[in-house]
């Protein structure tokens, strides 16, 4: 019989639990991009203006938006950047 790889006392065919947030990945689902438009939200800033500090487009800026406010929880901009700061991601 092989031994199967995998973590120690993991059952075979089991998959692990999720990630937790940790100081370096403050959110599992969120990528270090994410965090950083999150950021540029939280100083207000403008999408167009994200975009070109980030080095994307204002679509994918918008596309990410929408994704983070999925993610999150969030119905609009305003309650994003609030749930991001309560979830210490901003």
């Amino acid at each position: 019989m092989t031994e199967q790889a995998g973590a120690p006392g993991q059952a075979e065919g089991t998959v692990p639990p999720p990630a937790r947030p940790t100081a370096d990945m403050p959110h599992p689902q969120l990528a270090p991009l994410d965090v950083e438009i999150l950021r540029w939200m939280g100083q207000d800033e403008s999408i167009a203006n994200i975009g070109a500090r980030v080095g994307v487009s204002r679509r994918t800026i918008l596309r990410r938006i929408q994704r983070l406010m999925t993610i999150l929880g969030a119905v609009d901009r305003r309650e994003l950047v609030a749930k991001a700061t309560q979830q210490g991601l901003i």
